[in-house]
């Protein structure tokens, strides 16, 4: 059965040419795990709001973004970058979570579920 999306009363399914959003809270705590994201975004040209990224450790350091403001892969892994090259967070996990996915098309959030090996539940996908 193809994906739906949230459609009012019946769902559709998802349109493979229109752009589209799963509303979708993730966290990933392990730095392997943030970094495997970090490149299946990169892979599925998807960008990601509402984020959080951190270096957790004895100490730690933390950027919260704005809901509104997406990031895509590239600025994921500078901002990491970032954070680990400061003194205080040297041998910390990385940590990432968002909100929300952006995806190009719904074929790139398709390729996206396939890979991750995921469905979407009923409201999740905007179009």
């Amino acid at each position: 059965m193809p994906a739906k999306t949230d459609g009012g009363l019946e769902d559709k399914p998802i349109d493979t040419q229109k752009p589209a959003v799963l509303n979708r809270q993730l966290a990933f705590h392990l730095t392997m795990e943030t970094y495997q994201f970090i490149e299946q975004l990169k892979r599925h040209d998807a960008r990601i709001s509402g984020v959080r990224i951190s270096v957790t450790g004895d100490r730690w350091a933390q950027l919260d973004f704005h809901e509104l403001v997406q990031l895509d892969s590239s600025e994921i892994g500078s901002a990491v970058e970032m954070l680990r090259g400061l003194p205080i967070t040297t041998n910390g996990q990385v940590t990432v979570s968002s909100q929300e996915i952006h995806f190009l098309t719904g074929q790139h959030l398709l390729d996206w579920l396939n890979e991750v090996k995921t469905d979407v539940r009923p409201g999740e996908v905007r179009q």
